[in-house]
This record gives C-alpha cells, sequence and structure tokens, in this order.
C-alpha cells in the first residue's frame, strides 16, 4: 500500500512529496500462531502477494506450422494469494466435489472438451457437458484475476 503525502506551501506546488508505505497483512491473522501452533516469525515482504500461472496452446517451434493453428499462444493468470485461497480454490473444490466426488482432477481444457482420461466417463449426455462447462465458466466469470496474453501469429512471423 502507498501513501502520499503532500505538504502544501503558499504556492500549493508539490516541493515537498513523502512516500508512505506500509505492508499490509495478507491473510486476516497474519503473524499470530494459529492454535496448538508455536509462534512462527513472519518476515513482511519476503514473498509476493500474487501467484502467477502459465499456460501455452500450440507449437512453439518455427520449423513446421500447422495450418489449422498457426499460433503459439503464451497466458498468464495472476492472483492475489489471499482472494485466491479464500475464493477461487473453495468454489473450484466445491465444483469438484460436486460433479467428481473428490478434488484429485485437474481441469485441463483438452481432457474436458475431448472426453479423455478421467473425463471420458463423468458426461452421462451433451446436456450434462453443457452444464458443467457452464458452471465451471461461471466460476472463471465470478473470479478476480489479471489475465495476460500473447499470441503469435506464425505464418506472418515467418513471412517477415
Amino acid at each position: 500500500m502507498l501513501h502520499l503525502n503532500k505538504n502544501q506551501g503558499a504556492d500549493d506546488s508539490m516541493s515537498d512529496i513523502t512516500l508512505l508505505s506500509k505492508q499490509l497483512p495478507l491473510f486476516e491473522r497474519e503473524g499470530e500462531p494459529e492454535p496448538g501452533i508455536g509462534k512462527i516469525p513472519m518476515v513482511s515482504g519476503k514473498y509476493s502477494d500474487f501467484i502467477v500461472y502459465v499456460d501455452e496452446s500450440g507449437d512453439h517451434g518455427m520449423q513446421t506450422l500447422d495450418a489449422n493453428y498457426p499460433m503459439f499462444v503464451l497466458a498468464f493468470c495472476i492472483f492475489h494469494k489471499r482472494y485466491y485461497c479464500e475464493k477461487v480454490i473453495p468454489a473450484l473444490q466445491k465444483f469438484k466435489f460436486n460433479h467428481m466426488g473428490h478434488d484429485l482432477i485437474g481441469l485441463h481444457e483438452l481432457e474436458i472438451r475431448k472426453e479423455k482420461g478421467a473425463f471420458s466417463s463423468l458426461f452421462v449426455s451433451r446436456q450434462h457437458k453443457n452444464e458443467f462447462l457452464n458452471e465451471l465458466t461461471s466460476i472463471i466469470d465470478a473470479s478476480n484475476f489479471i489475465l495476460i496474453s500473447c499470441v503469435i501469429d506464425k505464418m506472418s512471423l515467418r513471412e517477415r
């Protein structure tokens, strides 16, 4: 958290600007020991408050180009750790428990879409799969995160 403190003079200029920095706790009781656990010293600011997940789509090579998908995509999802722990993880766990009875399966788009692996016998109908996808999409829509993506058109790049 950054606070800007402006000391104003008669000319109302910003001649003296003081920056006051205060790191807020990531979790409600950060620094307080859990019941039954000894005091654990917390180092403020040692770790980032954010978690980043990275994934790619397409082939990164330039030697052969797939005419059906001549793109390479790199995407980053950035979550605030507190929000991720308190909102996203519980929503996804509940979703997995409701649909699969446990939370051990990763939600990989290719496996879901092509109904492979753990998803080969999960859906009893097309409607069931659509409901599954709609519910998962609503969790993603309701989540607060930053999405950064880079798309490379390999055909255009090769022609340069």
